[in-house]
């Protein structure tokens, strides 16, 4: 009898949650999984292999109900296609606005519930790009000129917090998979930007240990040490104290391990780069992307100082 896998196991090889999955499954009837005498979907490898197909395809920034009519073949040459951007074709203006009346109504369900729909038809990463961080934009613009108040800020916010954390925690690596350490370093206290680089980075196959945000340095370098971790990814999204942030990177570049590749992110990340030290996009699928790469020569031994340029 052919291999049948469970939902946990698909989730985890397609690299997509069991939720998604079974929204594929209904909305679009992307597979059709046979039932177990307890009613248990069970997947067979071609319903996997597709399933991680059309994952990939997603992830480059194509929308669900486009591709999944697409045949093996096709899908596979999108898989291979990492430079597309993920912006422009979803919508996205009209799913912003929708999100933003729900701010201005309070109804955090209704927001979480939009967010969710969006994620589920262009994928997370774009979700981000284009759903999630224009909203937060807009958000500031209407409080800036008096539109919107604090308290529709702080909703949005909870929502949006919430539900990039529990993506994260859905997200399931591979044994395999090698170590991501993601934070922010001392004084920087917006969690935001580590939670969508953390986002980022599970999707490219790292298994994820995320610390929240305002972490001095020695904490950092412990925790490296305890999970082993081949990346560290900061976020820098103010700058705060300047001279806070320089001095905290000292010290994590003098105490890294060797095997530990140190990579910022954030708007404000730039001024604190080193000479050779390639800046992450601010694009999310352009992340993923530069990660996917890393996660690459990590996997095959290619030691951090011959690192391939991003």
């Amino acid at each position: 009898m052919a291999e049948r896998y469970s939902i946990q196991q698909t989730a985890q090889i397609s690299g997509l949650t069991a939720h998604v999955i079974r929204a594929w499954e209904n909305r679009y009837q992307a597979v059709s999984p046979l039932r177990s005498e307890g009613n248990q979907r069970l997947y067979s490898e071609d319903d996997v292999q597709r399933l991680y197909l059309l994952s990939q395809a997603v992830h480059a920034g194509h929308r669900i109900s486009t591709v999944v009519g697409m045949s093996h073949q096709e899908l596979e040459k999108l898989a291979l296609r990492r430079d597309q951007s993920s912006s422009g074709e979803h919508g996205e203006d009209d799913v912003v606005e929708r999100c933003l009346q729900s701010v201005r109504d309070l109804k955090a369900d209704e927001l979480e519930e939009r967010i969710a729909g969006a994620a589920i038809e262009m994928g997370m990463i774009a979700c981000i790009d284009n759903v999630i961080v224009p909203l937060m934009r807009r958000i500031g613009e209407e409080w800036h000129r008096g539109n919107i108040r604090a308290y529709h800020e702080h909703l949005a916010s909870s929502v949006i917090r919430t539900y990039l954390g529990n993506r994260i925690r859905g997200l399931k690596s591979p044994e395999t998979a090698p170590v991501a350490v993601v934070t922010t370093p001392s004084g920087q206290i917006h969690e935001f930007g580590s939670l969508v680089v953390a986002i980022a980075a599970a999707s490219a196959g790292f298994e994820i240990v995320f610390l929240g945000s305002d972490l001095p340095a020695e904490e950092i370098i412990q925790s490296i040490h305890e999970t082993g971790a081949s990346v560290l990814l900061l976020s820098i999204v103010f700058p705060g104290s300047t001279a806070r942030v320089r001095k905290e990177l000292e010290v994590l570049r003098r105490y890294l391990p060797e095997t530990c590749r140190l990579i910022l992110g954030g708007a404000s990340a730039e001024p604190f780069l080193e000479e050779g030290e390639t800046p992450s996009p601010r694009n999310m699928l352009a992340f993923r992307n530069q990660l996917l790469e890393v996660r690459e020569d990590i996997l095959s031994g290619v030691p951090k100082t011959l690192q391939k340029p991003q």
